[in-house]
């Protein structure tokens, strides 16, 4: 089994290729992003299954988490994946027994209108999950199954599919991902990734929950945009 700087350094050469690289490098990249994958869900005791072909289908994966059977389908493209490819994996999962979850890896993220016609008037069987995520279970260390186990229960209690796993630095020209405290439900604790620097932002806001820090981070970027203001929140 590998260690998980082994994974770590896997994946950090992964996130290294360059944006410039030939069709092919990325295509390895793929196939090599499904087989740390596969690392990963070992390390985590997840008893991970690779791709196979049910009858008519491509399914990248399948894991094992508290007495539930979690389908995976997992890309690493260029540009944030369409509506359409979501679409695609929620009908294998409808297919599947009553009950079966669906979990989407991202690298490249989702279009803006993508997550919203998933999940408007649909039954949510999908928990989507971006490099951010990644970054938080990999080079964090916080475990790929506490960062499920955390999206999970969101979405039990909140039906909030997409969520990304870090706080925010909004300043006027763009919002910086950085990672300093959270409350880890899966445990009932505070995990400290990185140490608090305080003198980081001029104003910090704390909200109840993520989808008010998502509507405030959007605002705030915008207002100081419009204001050529320098703090940062």
């Amino acid at each position: 089994m590998s260690s998980l700087d082994d994974i770590k350094a896997e994946y950090e050469r992964l996130a290294g290729l360059p944006a410039d690289a030939d069709g092919n490098a990325k295509r390895r990249r793929g196939f090599d992003f499904e087989k740390l994958l596969n690392k990963l869900f070992l390390h985590d005791d997840l008893e991970p299954r690779t791709g196979y072909r049910p009858a008519g289908e491509q399914i990248d994966g399948s894991i094992y988490l508290d007495g539930r059977v979690y389908l995976l389908e997992a890309k690493w493209h260029a540009d944030p994946l369409p509506a359409s490819t979501l679409y695609q994996f929620k009908g294998k999962v409808d297919g599947k027994l009553a009950g079966t979850i669906g979990v989407f890896i991202s690298m490249s993220g989702y279009a803006e209108d993508a997550v919203d016609a998933l999940i408007l008037g649909k039954a949510l069987n999908i928990i989507l999950l971006d490099r951010r995520d990644m970054d938080a279970a990999i080079l964090r260390g916080s475990g790929f199954k506490n960062v499920l186990k955390l999206k999970l229960r969101k979405a039990a209690e909140e039906g909030a599919i997409y969520f990304p796993t870090e706080v925010e630095l909004v300043t006027a020209k763009k919002t910086v991902e950085i990672d300093l405290l959270r409350y880890d439900q899966a445990t009932g604790g505070v995990v400290e990734t990185q140490p608090a620097e305080p003198a980081t932002a001029d104003l910090l806001i704390v909200c109840e929950g993520d989808i008010d820090r998502v509507v405030i981070a959007t605002l705030a970027e915008r207002i100081l945009a419009a204001a050529g203001s320098g703090r940062s929140i």
